[in-house]
């Protein structure tokens, strides 16, 4: 289960322009509004033993508007950063894998789920350092009429807790430039994912005895 306390979401284009941080009383999320029923619910994330997540489904008091704020109308994108795909073991320092994931951003992707070179980098203090880099196909995304796209950056970095397994920090990054008729137009997302366990359980209810 996964508790979403927190969203920060800032972008700036002539069609959306938006500073806003769900921690900070005041703070306007523009046209991302629908994004504000997310925070504070609690999601059920199913996971198989390789780290590959399933369908997400919305708790009670999220609507559709909400889910289909995100592009692709699938709150599996929301928490695709938060999970790696590992292959079999062992994996040795500098060796790659591949896997799959869906991006946030479907103006780039199309919706559909992108190929990733995972890389481990280093062991460092019980954590894998992982290194991906995502094979966007700008052919997947929706046709402009007479603009072409491309694709500048896709890279991203993850750290995983080899104890637990759990992903404890990671970051993505996605640039992509639409051309055409004179004009040109650039979209620049970056995800970040910084989870906390989850409380220690409390102290047992009193009994009276």
């Amino acid at each position: 289960a996964h508790l979403l306390h927190r969203i920060e979401a800032k972008t700036s284009s002539p069609m959306l322009g938006v500073d806003w941080d769900s921690d900070v009383k005041g703070s306007n999320p523009g046209a991302l509004a629908n994004l504000a029923e997310l925070v504070g619910k609690t999601f059920l994330v199913p996971v198989d033993e390789h780290g590959t997540i399933g369908k997400v489904e919305p708790p009670a008091g999220v609507g559709a508007q909400a889910t289909a704020q995100l592009g692709t109308g699938a709150l599996d994108t929301l928490f695709g950063q938060y999970f790696i795909a590992l292959p079999p073991p062992p994996v040795a320092v500098g060796g790659p894998w591949e896997s799959s994931v869906k991006l946030l951003d479907p103006k780039v992707t199309g919706g559909n789920e992108v190929k990733v070179t995972n890389r481990l980098v280093e062991i460092r203090e019980g954590k894998a350092v992982i290194e991906r880099k995502f094979h966007v196909d700008p052919s997947q995304a929706p046709k402009m009429a007479g603009m072409t796209q491309t694709v500048d950056k896709a890279e991203g970095n993850l750290i995983l807790e080899l104890a637990t397994g759990r992903v404890v920090g990671a970051v993505m990054q996605l640039g992509a430039t639409a051309s055409g008729q004179g004009q040109s137009a650039s979209s620049n997302v970056r995800v970040t994912v910084n989870p906390e366990p989850a409380p220690p359980p409390g102290p047992a209810p009193a009994t009276g005895r």
